[in-house]
């Protein structure tokens, strides 16, 4: 999973990181680019593994960065 776009502030990709997608999905060097949410992606993730929750941490609740306070 590659994360792209300004998701802390609110905002989504902007046009020239839309276009770097683009291009990469023309590079037969580079792996295949499926474009999704992280929902989706770990839906996926989960069936495709045998038994998915031996790994897979849960958390229930709110995330708080200690060194990341908002700014």
């Amino acid at each position: 999973m590659i994360a792209y776009g300004y998701g802390d502030g609110g905002g989504g990709p902007n046009e020239e990181m839309l276009e770097l997608l683009n291009r990469f999905e023309k590079m037969p060097s580079m792996p295949r680019i499926k474009k999704g949410g992280v929902i989706e992606y770990f839906d996926r993730l989960e069936k495709n593994l045998e038994t998915p929750k031996s790994w897979m941490h849960e958390w229930d609740g709110e995330l708080y960065f200690e060194s990341h306070r908002g700014t």
